[in-house]
């Protein structure tokens, strides 16, 4: 006696399970790359963020070290200028070198202020870059981490499908020829043949079938197919009598 309609769909269904989780499992292995970019995405903003307060702390010493050097040369300034008080000769000279001390001494306090202030502001923000670099310590970190899972959630998804793979290539041999060419065509295009029926409804495109295609399908005799999405019908009782 040979083979039956439901015990070909039922081998059939157990083929198209096996690809269903086959898809499943390359769907979730694409999304690791994008898992990673994102991560990769994460510890680079706080890369970035610790390099524009590292450049920011350094202009601040920059600029601290421009202005102690100006104080410096405003003190030697005023050096000269009060030797020079022992040089000029006449009243008018005197009163232009006075006005040039007072203008030194001015600007003097000005840098004092202003590099004191610099001091506080470079102190401050110095606290900042600490907890700045400790963001990004723990970004890093959490990036090794993340990287490691990936890459073991890649290796498990790979070892996952090959096991799928080699139950599918033992169970191609046993598939009907026929059936297996249709099948394999509507899985070029990405989707599966096969629909469950449960009660009167196309386990795919979830549309009721005719009582009609009901009957012809429960008879097990030849293949039927919706009349909506066209894929191939299998009664479910027949896949809860083979398992």
């Amino acid at each position: 006696m040979g083979e039956t309609v439901k015990d070909k769909l039922r081998r059939l269904y157990e083929l198209q399970t096996i690809d269903e989780r086959i898809k499943e499992l390359q769907a979730k292995l694409r999304g690791v790359p994008l898992r990673k970019r994102r991560i990769e995405e994460e510890r680079n903003r706080a890369k970035a963020s610790l390099e524009e307060k590292r450049n920011r702390y350094r202009e601040m010493l920059k600029l601290q070290g421009r202005k102690n050097l100006e104080l410096e040369e405003q003190g030697e300034k005023l050096n000269r200028y009060k030797a020079q008080r022992f040089q000029v000769k006449t009243n008018e000279a005197f009163a232009a070198l006075e006005r040039e001390i007072e203008a030194t001494l001015r600007r003097q306090a000005e840098l004092e202020e202003e590099i004191l202030e610099l001091m506080i502001s470079i102190d401050s923000f110095s606290e900042e870059l600490k907890e700045e670099e400790e963001r990004y310590r723990r970004a890093e970190e959490k990036y090794r981490k993340d990287s490691e899972e990936l890459k073991r959630v890649a290796e498990e998804l790979k070892s996952e499908m090959q096991t799928w793979f080699d139950r599918r290539n033992a169970l191609i041999p046993e598939i009907d020829p026929d059936i297996l060419k249709r099948y394999e065509e509507w899985r070029r295009k990405g989707d599966f043949m096969l629909s469950v029926v449960d009660g009167n409804v196309c386990g795919r495109c979830f549309l009721a079938l005719p009582p009609q295609t009901i009957a012809e399908l429960r008879k097990g005799e030849r293949l039927i197919t919706c009349n909506s999405c066209g894929r191939v019908l299998i009664w479910k009782e027949w896949i809860d009598e083979g398992s």
